[in-house]
Parts: structure tokens; sequence; C-alpha cells
């Protein structure tokens, strides 16, 4: 029992690093891990130690560990010194970056997630910005802190911070405004697919749409009213507006299966691993679309081992995307399995069959049998085709070509008392373009968290 966010891959180490044992003598079940955001994406030395014992004495080892050790116990994150140099041209147009980086990777490298972060820091350091001429050097360095590792977004919130943080220096000593020197440098929607001096091909996006929206929303063109009523009241007011991108659902494969049983209820399982995304309602909710099951007679499955053949886990912002893209592919196949069973019950030609909102109808007619009764009949071998095997259960496995690349502005207003330097946060905007949405609640409940979570650092 782990609390891990990918435990296929976690066995796999153990099984053939550590214990040089078949993978099936070793089960991973990992429950409620009570969040990950990338800490939890491995085996510390303490699950190595744990089944070691166990070997050792012939009986169950529990180690538990409270959050006052955790926190200065597990891996850290962001720990960066950047120099960073952009060049511009007469009209205020980028011409080149150049970034050197002294990456902090704590006291030992205990496999390449430690490295991760800094490998991810780098490709999106050109932002959203079109920047003909891009090159970063990184140095990773060993210390005597804790081993650095992905944490809430992998190395990309160090590059978007660099950048920003760059074009703001840069307008505050040209005189210019931080949010048209922005615009003028924004790679325009007309030019995606866009690939950049560092290799990556952003598929979409509509970044000046983003910022104006976020600048609207913001109010950012009567800051200058709030910040001198701020004054009079003897307290500093500061604004900052953040064009983000983010590398996400990086092209490695996901699985999900679909088992009914005799009874006509479902089972999902899936490979990626819940940690508090909701993924039971979003993959639940799948379901329903594709194959008009209600969720509430949907069993969801995940983060074991034993039950589930395989998966990759959940990080990088991957789970939806590719998982999600599995298990549509695993109800497509359940549909067409579906219309052979469904053509013999209804005494009709499959080529006839349309399927839509849980029922296989005949095309031009009432006649219908719903899928919670293909199911039944699919256990039934009397009421199958000829050749048909029995049973109705599916897998999809999806592998994408290429990432995908949310987007969005964010702003941020704050006060501060210079006599006492506390800080208050009197505004938050997001713009954020996420692509197709599955579920409104359990996105904006992502949304809040980072919100709260990069304010929580930042402080």
């Amino acid at each position: 029992y782990a609390d891990v966010q990918y435990p296929h891959r976690v066995r796999s180490a153990l099984a053939t690093n550590i214990f040089k044992i078949p993978e099936h003598k070793i089960r991973v079940i990992a429950g409620d891990v009570g969040g990950g955001f990338g800490t939890k994406g491995w085996q510390y030395p303490e699950h190595r130690l744990v089944l070691w014992a166990a070997r050792k004495l012939g009986r169950p080892v529990k180690w538990a560990c409270e959050r006052r050790e955790a926190i200065p116990a597990d891996e850290h994150a962001r720990d960066n010194v950047s120099e960073a140099e952009l060049a511009l041209d007469a009209r205020g147009r980028f011409l080149a970056l150049r970034v050197r980086t002294l990456a902090n990777v704590g006291a030992y490298v205990s496999s390449d997630r430690n490295l991760l972060a800094t490998f991810s820091n780098v490709v999106t350091l050109v932002g959203v910005y079109t920047v003909p001429a891009a090159h970063v050097e990184v140095t990773s360095v060993l210390t005597n802190t804790n081993s650095t590792a992905p944490y809430r977004g992998a190395g990309r919130p160090e590059a978007t911070y660099v950048i920003e943080r760059l074009i703001d220096d840069t307008a505050r000593e040209l005189g210019l405004d931080p949010v048209e020197l922005r615009r003028a440098n924004l790679i325009p929607a007309s030019s995606m697919p866009y690939r950049t001096p560092l290799g990556m091909t952003y598929d979409c996006g509509d970044f000046e749409r983003n910022m104006d929206d976020g600048v609207k929303l913001a109010e950012v063109a009567g800051f200058a009213l709030r910040r001198e009523e701020s004054r009079l009241r003897g307290r500093l007011r500061g604004i900052a507006l953040v064009n983000a991108i983010e590398r996400a659902a990086a092209a490695q494969p996901e699985f999900a299966e679909i088992r009914f049983a005799p009874s006509g209820s479902a089972t999902v399982l899936m490979g990626t691993k819940n940690q508090g995304q909701g993924h039971e309602t979003t993959f639940r909710q799948i379901l329903h679309e594709r194959l008009g099951l209600d969720p509430a007679d949907v069993r969801y499955i995940d983060g074991d081992t034993d039950r589930v053949a395989f998966g990759m886990g959940t990080m990088g912002s991957r789970s939806t995307v590719i998982g999600g893209t599995a298990l549509w592919m695993a109800a497509d196949k359940v549909i067409a399995k579906g219309m052979k069973i469904a053509a013999r019950l209804l005494e009709a030609a499959e080529a006839d069959l349309v399927f839509a909102d849980g029922r296989f109808t005949v095309a031009g007619t009432d006649r219908a049998v719903a899928i919670t009764d293909v199911a039944r009949a699919a256990f039934q071998p009397a009421q199958l085709p000829p050749g048909l095997e029995p049973g109705l259960y599916e897998t999809g496995t999806f592998v994408p070509k290429q990432d995908t690349w949310p987007n969005g502005c964010h702003v941020c207003e704050v006060e501060v008392d210079p006599d006492t330097g506390a800080v208050t946060l009197l505004s938050y905007v997001v713009v954020d373009d996420v692509g197709t949405v599955i579920n409104p609640v359990t996105l904006k409940g992502q949304i809040h968290g980072g919100v709260a979570q990069g304010v929580g650092q930042a402080l």
C-alpha cells in the first residue's frame, strides 16, 4: 500500500531494479493518496525498505510518516538561479533570448525524475512570444539539500517566471507599457501550428484574445487610480500580468478497460490514478456520453496493479486527455460488439442499426434494445451470433502523436503594508484555454487549487 501516482511503474521499478523478482510477485495498491502534484510520483527509499523488512521478518510491515516529517523529508522543487537576456530591435520586437541556469537537484539523484523539472523548464522558456532565436544553458549541481523533482508544473512555472519577469524588467527599463510590449510580440493565432526555436510545436492558441480578456476582467486600465488610493492610505499596490503556456499530456500510452457483468452493470478500470482531481466523475461522465450509462451504475477502479492490467499513472495533466481517449476507444469496441448482439436480438442486419443514448435502434423504426440488455445477452450463448465469444469487456490503449498546449493569462493585484510587509491579495483573474471542457465543476476546482498553491508558494 503506497501513496504513489503511478502504481504500475512503481511496481516495475521495485521488481526489476530493486528486488530482481517477477512483477507479478509485487502488488501495489494506491488508495486515496490525498493529492500528489508530482511529489508522490515515484517510489521513495521507504517503499523499498518496508518491502525488504517484510521479507526479512516474514510478516507485514507498516511505515507511517506524519505531515510534519513529510514536509522536510519529501522531494522539494524550484531551486534555480537564472541569468536571462532579451534582445529587441528598435521597434520593440524580440530578437533573441539567452538564459543560463544553475539548477540545484539536491544531495543525490535517485532517478531521472530528479532532472525532469530541469529539462522541462527549458522547452517553454520562450513562452507565447515570437522569439526567432534562443540559447539555453543549464548546469545541474549537487548540494546538501533535499532532492528536487516535479511539483505542480514540473519546470514550466519556472520558465514562465523567467520570461515574464524579463519582459517586465525590459518594459520598465525602456519606459514601455508592459502589456503592449507583450502584445507586440505574441505569437498570432494565424501562425498555428507554430514551431519555437527550442524545438516545440504549439498546435493552437489565441494568446492575444486570452490577454485581452485578462486585461478587461482585471480592469487594468483603472489600476493607476487604485494605486493612488492605496498610497494615500500608506499602502503599496502592485499588479502583474502573466501569459503562460504548458506542455501537457506527453506522448505516452494510457490504458482503460470496460467490463460488463451478466447483470448488465459496468465497471471501468483506469490506468490513471486519481488523487482528488475527480477522475471518478469525469470518466463516468465520458461513459455516459458515449454509452448512455447512468454514472451511478458504473463502478470505478484504479490504483491496483492486480486489478488494472496496465497504466502510466497520473502526472503532467494527462489523465483526461489520454486516459479519457483510451476509455472512449474501449467504449467504441463495446458498441462494435454490441451491434452484432443487438442485430441478433432485433432480427435485423447490423448495417441497419444505429447506436445513440444507450440504445441500439433499427434505423427508421421504433425497434430498439438498451445496451444493458445487450450486455445481459452477451453472457447467454444461445442469444449470440455464431462464432461470437460470450461476455462484453473491452480495452482501449491510446498513444497521442503530440503534446497538448493549454495556455492562458493570469492577472494578480496585491496591496503591501510597507511597515509590516503584510501582503493582501486583492484580486486574481484567470483566463485559461483548456480545450474541450468535460466537467466544468472539476475544471474550476483544478484552477482554484492551482491558484491557491501558486499563491502559497509565492508568499
